[in-house]
């Protein structure tokens, strides 16, 4: 064992990032099916019902099948589509424990235009004083594991007259509000003390309230959803309410509603630990948090989110009359425009029913990092009074054009720094402190993309957005089998809507692809049929004529580039499949003899981060894999090569993935696992956990092969290697040295040599053959091991292996 002291578990994603949802959140998948229930009815323009189909109720089918399934084996009754024959209609319907209701591909559920279906004492469908007299559409009570998932829509029709009146749920809303009274609308989706929830893949719209609560239960899930109102007389239509809830994760949603996108509320109870990541909001009032509070708000962490056209953008509201301690909220990578007030903290909240009282609100430990306001609005920061002040840190948050903003503030303590902060803060006691810098806004590129549309979602088109067929002789681009089919790859990327417009998946059958491709849109996931199967291969090296003239040199050599964020892979191969040793083998006479064979399988260049990798092969020899830039996830995938077959400037986690190094037939250097080339401003580079360093074969000479040598390209000063193995099991190819040298040649032409003791190498944790203690294999002890995880080398990034990419 190369380690000091007892081996550690390394810790997982959710806890390793501090306080938020303290579960390990994974994407959702359909569980097995119980039912399958056909449409019967035919939507009209996608929107609604013909009015004789009003009262063809689909509740007590859809009811029956739910209370038929055996729900403690979590299993699904699904809702599909025939042919034209795509909608559903129902009044209130109840999940059962462990039950999920799929609404499936093309399928619709409409949201019964009847009062009558909703009615809980005679008063729904009118305004009063009281309101809330309709259930929802569809809900649980103490039912733990329950589901809803898409890729299909439901549609509360709110805009539509109800069935024998002439107003729509949503004339209702406006009504009560210019009488100061409330309506009777029913909530689209409400799970009461149900444990364990989960939302994904699906289209809400037109809710006659709410669209989702979760309602003081521990666990959900809310992944995928694209929540789209956006009719500006859908009021009190909020997008995703969790109300004195614990352990919550919303991300990668769109939504775009009549009132908060997000409200986490606490009434009563405490709302906690909660992970609200990679969405995009559009109309709407922004992500909020209240306006109940006396239970207390705590432990939220909003991160890598993009609002748009809000009135509101991060807002946290209270009173008087329903107010308590909020604390220990940090909203982090956050991009803001076309927004009206773009930061409100008000503990004097004044739109509701109360405003006075004695629960006093009071915001504390508030924490804005890496924020930037693109254009103007209003900044509101106001403390309830000098001893219960609003206390703030503002680390990086930038103002694109201050003159334009509008600020209000009092009773408030900001902490400036230590990034830039650039706004001024006037008001009555107001406290600044901290020194801001003179630093990079956050970047916003790629931030702010359209709505998806279903169709572009994958859900009007079947499972998914295109699929890739090496066999196929039809047209590209044909439809028939329910998805767009195309020959090659290539032909799939360019027939895919350009921009990021929601995650797109591609399935590529088994097959070889012998294609050179690069992917600049975000959100695009390959799925291939099998691992060893669908192979992405082409055959460059640096020294191969290119056919714009010249060599493609070792950049121009991959088989696969990635130039945008969020890239996924699954069960596929990527090759470059130059024959290395065949070259090596050829004498020096042989004219057709490379020099420069470096050849890359899989390069993620500038603009790629977030690239997740799953069950994957990446095979070469030299120069393998170039995760040259961003943060990259590797997960139980393989990875085989011999000369610096993994390298570059990159952060990388490679998590339960086998290295195979390749045989060169040298009885010494048979080569080099790495060859970072890590900025020495990044804390980590290359970081392999549980994972195994193998050799090609048995015969493979034992330790001939570094677990890698410091690049510095260029003889780049700022170029420190940093690479960490950690609980790592390694074959006897691996031996005392440990780490190699390298040398750079400089713009003088010098050649400089730098040594394994001038990088960050480390390693905890190693066992097998190739655990060889010696001086020059620098071991961690146990307490330093525990700063290598994946969570500190992917930041506030937690990925999720893709299991089928939607």
């Amino acid at each position: 064992m190369i380690t000091r002291g007892a081996a550690i578990t390394l810790v997982t994603f959710a806890s390793a990032l501090g306080a938020q949802d303290a579960r390990t959140v994974t994407e959702p998948r359909r569980p097995a099916t119980c039912a399958v229930l056909t449409a019967e009815l035919t939507p009209v323009a996608d929107t609604t019902l013909a009015e004789q189909d009003e009262q063809k109720l689909d509740t007590r089918r859809i009811q029956s099948a739910i209370d038929r399934c055996d729900g403690g084996r979590g299993r699904a009754v699904v809702l599909k589509a025939a042919g034209s024959a795509r909608a559903f209609l129902i009044g209130p319907i109840t999940l059962k424990t462990g039950v999920t209701l799929v609404v499936d591909t093309n399928a619709i559920v409409f949201g019964s235009r009847d009062p009558k279906v909703y009615d809980m004492d005679g008063r729904c469908g009118t305004v009063d004083e009281k309101g809330h007299g309709c259930k929802a559409l569809i809900s649980s009570d103490k039912a733990n594991g329950v589901a809803i998932m898409g890729p299909g829509t439901i549609d509360g029709r709110g805009w539509a007259k109800l069935l024998g009146k002439d107003v729509s749920w949503w004339d209702l809303a406006q009504d009560a509000k210019v009488r100061s009274l409330n309506q009777s609308c029913p909530r689209l989706i409400v799970l009461t003390q149900t444990n364990d929830a989960v939302l994904y893949d699906l289209t809400l719209k037109n809710s006659g309230n709410f669209h989702v609560v979760f309602d003081r239960g521990n666990g959900f899930t809310v992944w995928g959803i694209r929540i789209d109102t956006r009719d500006p007389r859908a009021r009190n239509t909020d997008g995703i309410d969790p109300m004195s809830a614990k352990n919550v994760t919303i991300t990668h949603n769109y939504i775009n509603t009549g009132d908060d996108n997000v409200a986490v509320k606490a009434g009563n109870k405490p709302s906690s630990q909660m992970t609200v990541s990679h969405n995009h909001f559009y109309r709407g009032h922004g992500m909020s948090i209240g306006s109940e509070t006396d239970g207390g708000a705590s432990a939220i962490r909003v991160f890598d989110l993009s609002i748009e056209g809000a009135d509101n953008g991060l807002r946290i509201k209270s009173n008087s009359a329903r107010g308590g301690l909020v604390h220990d909220i940090e909203y982090r990578d956050v991009c803001i425009r076309r927004t009206k007030n773009v930061i409100e903290m008000d503990t004097h909240y004044t739109a509701s029913a109360k405003t006075t009282g004695d629960l006093i609100p009071e915001f504390r430990d508030i924490r804005l990092k890496d924020v930037r306001v693109l254009d103007g609005g209003k900044v509101i920061l106001e403390g309830y009074d000098a001893p219960r002040r609003l206390a703030m840190v503002f680390d990086n948050v930038v103002f694109d054009d201050p003159s334009k903003m509008n600020v209000s503030a009092s009773h408030v303590t900001i902490v400036r720094g230590p990034g830039p902060m650039n706004l001024a803060i006037p008001g009555e006691d107001v406290q600044l402190t901290g020194t801001p810098s003179d630093a990079p806004p956050n970047s916003c590129a790629g931030k702010f993309v359209p709505m998806p549309t279903a169709a572009v979602s994958g859900a009007a088109s079947g499972r998914y957005a295109a699929i890739v067929d090496a066999a196929f002789h039809g047209i590209d681009g044909d439809s028939s089998t329910g998805s767009p089919t195309f020959r090659t790859l290539g032909a799939a990327l360019t027939a895919l809507p350009p921009n990021g417009v929601g995650r797109v998946a591609i399935f590529v059958k088994n097959g070889r692809y012998r294609e050179k491709l690069t992917v600049d849109r975000p959100y695009l996931s390959l799925v291939g049929e099998s691992r060893d199967g669908t192979v992405l291969t082409y055959d460059a090296v640096a020294d191969t004529p290119s056919p714009g003239g010249g060599a493609y040199g070792t950049r121009g050599s991959f088989t696969l580039r990635i130039v945008a964020p969020d890239f996924r892979a699954e069960n596929l191969t990527i090759e470059n499949s130059f024959d290395y040793m065949a070259n090596v083998a050829k004498p020096e006479s042989d004219k057709t003899k490379l020099k420069n064979i470096q050849g890359v399988a899989l390069m993620l260049d500038l603009g790629s981060d977030r690239a997740t990798f799953t069950n994957t092969k990446i095979l070469g020899h030299q120069d393998t894999l170039f995760p040259n830039a961003g943060r990259s996830y590797f997960s139980k995938s393989e990875i085989r090569g011999n000369v610096d077959f993994i390298f570059g400037a990159g952060q990388a986690v490679f998590d339960d993935c086998d290295i195979v190094s390749l045989d060169r037939n040298s009885k010494t250097t048979n080569g080099y696992v790495t060859a970072a080339s890590t900025d020495v401003g990044q804390p980590f580079g290359f970081l392999f956990v549980n994972s195994r360093l193998k050799k090609e074969s048995p015969e493979m000479a034992p330790n001939s092969v570094t677990l890698g040598r410091p690049w510095h390209p260029f003889a780049n000063p700022k170029a420190v290697a940093s690479v960490a193995f950690i609980n790592c099991w390694m074959d006897d190819h691996v031996g005392d040295r440990g780490w190699d040298r390298m040398s750079s040649v400089d713009s003088t032409g010098t050649r400089i040599w730098y040594e394994p003791a001038s990088a960050r190498f480390a390693e905890f944790g190693t066992t097998g053959p190739g655990a060889v203690a010696s001086t020059t294999r620098r071991a961690l002890s146990a307490t330093d091991a525990t700063r290598y995880t994946p969570a500190a080398v992917l930041g506030d990034w937690n990925p999720v292996p893709s299991k089928d990419a939607r």
